[in-house]
């Protein structure tokens, strides 16, 4: 079991294999001086992650420093190795917000496998967002963190504001539209205007196919 400060004492059950001694390795994650250690079994953290695997497995490091990633973010992935469930935020059964699970899929496309990627779509696509006429606060602080000269690496970018697009899309409707259009990030904007209007080329070019 990993020992950190977040996520607050989350219930899980160990995906291990008690009945054989274990080996482990820590790791140190966290920005400058926020880094918090983590003692993870070996045959954990090495089982989705060929970074790991390399660096722990192969050459043998029995200890490391992740200094790209937030101690909260690489928690939160500690507790998916433990239950293969995405956890809560805290003990009072808060999920995560829609930034802290973007956060998590940088952090996979980085160091984990497709279980992992995958999964951190379909939460993020999944997510839950108010259903009101003025513009959606979480959907807005999504955006603005995506859009506001992060610079998570090429394909991170592309990767983030591509879902920012898709959850955006997936979420406007009639009713706040105009109230979501005018909120938007301006680089935002013109991404989002050209992702709509390939769509409806390539729709055009469906229906000019079938005619």
């Amino acid at each position: 079991m990993a020992s950190a400060s977040q996520p607050s004492n989350p219930v899980v059950e160990p995906q291990l294999n008690v009945s054989v001694p274990q080996s482990f390795v820590i790791v140190h994650a966290g920005i400058s001086s926020n880094r918090v250690p983590f003692t993870i079994s070996k045959e954990l953290i090495t089982k989705h992650s060929l970074f790991f695997k390399d660096t722990i497995i192969d050459r043998g490091a029995r200890c490391l420093t992740l200094d790209d990633v937030e101690s909260s973010t690489f928690g939160h992935f500690v507790h998916w190795l433990h239950t293969e469930e995405i956890g809560f935020e805290n003990s009072g059964g808060h999920t995560l917000s829609l930034i802290q699970k973007a956060k998590l899929l940088i952090f996979a496309y980085k160091y984990t496998d497709r279980i992992f990627i995958s999964q951190m779509h379909e939460q993020i696509m999944d997510h839950n967002l108010p259903e009101d006429k003025l513009c959606c606060r979480p959907l807005a602080e999504f955006q603005n963190w995506a859009y506001d000269k992060n610079n998570f690496g090429l394909m991170a970018n592309v990767i983030i504001q591509s879902l920012v697009i898709r959850k955006t899309i997936a979420h406007i409707n009639r009713e706040n539209m105009y109230s979501i259009i005018e909120n938007m990030p301006p680089p935002m904007a013109a991404e989002y205007a050209e992702h709509l209007t390939r769509e409806m080329l390539d729709r055009k070019h469906f229906e000019a196919e079938e005619e």
